[in-house]
């Protein structure tokens, strides 16, 4: 049913929040909360606070999925929690969310994943023929900045020591954004390297930007067929 995450490994510098967890997102995360705002007008923001861009406006009659929250501004009191919409980077303020007086932090809705610097892995390494005898490998794993983990990254792999190819990390990957709530779905990445020799070889998959390399980003594979 999903492509599990063997490992996601957040060793992010400064990160708020760390994670190692093998499969898919543990049980006891909460699941999504689905509510009614209670007033009509209320800011849909890109950002966890007052500073950020209003994008739309809420009303009273429509239901609202949410994943996560976020500390941000406290507008009321001391309450400075804002819930992310689901599959979305748009905040709405807790206090205007219905639920029975409780922010929805209280009734379960996990936090969402914050960091700093890059984090990711390389899942496989699979030798695949393209046809006519084009053999290759197809390196794929996810990849997050967390400075904008909206955002694609790049990735870089390297056999032997020497660079190979490049690609974004922007394929669907809902299981990471399960793992690491806020982020996004598309995280994924596949980079297809051509023209190995026969043999055994050590790879290593690198974030682009800061030739750091990804957790479980080195591995030694053998081309059967070149």
């Amino acid at each position: 049913m999903y492509k599990t995450i063997r490992k996601v490994v957040l060793l992010a510098v400064s990160a708020t929040l760390a994670f190692s967890i093998i499969g898919i997102a543990p049980q006891a995360q909460a699941a999504d909360i689905r509510a009614r705002l209670t007033t009509n007008g209320v800011a849909l923001r890109a950002g966890p606070g007052t500073g950020y861009e209003i994008i739309d406006r809420g009303n009273t009659t429509s239901w609202y999925t949410f994943d996560c929250w976020k500390p941000g501004t406290a507008v009321i009191g001391n309450n400075n929690k804002w819930n992310k919409l689901k599959g979305v980077d748009t905040y709405i303020y807790d206090y205007y969310v219905a639920n029975g007086g409780k922010t929805l932090a209280d009734s379960g809705l996990r936090q969402c994943a914050t960091g700093s610097g890059y984090s990711g892995w390389l899942d496989s390494i699979t030798e695949r023929n393209e046809g006519m005898s084009r053999y290759y490998i197809s390196v794929k794993g996810w990849a997050v900045y967390w400075g904008n983990p909206q955002s694609a990254t790049v990735v870089s792999v390297y056999v032997d020591g020497v660079y190979k190819a490049s690609n974004f990390a922007l394929t669907s990957r809902p299981d990471v954004n399960n793992a690491l709530p806020g982020v996004g779905p598309n995280h994924g990445f596949e980079v297809k390297v051509f023209g190995l020799s026969c043999g055994k070889h050590t790879l290593t998959v690198k974030h682009t930007n800061t030739n750091q390399v990804l957790n479980g980003g080195t591995k030694t594979f053998t081309m059967q067929r070149c």
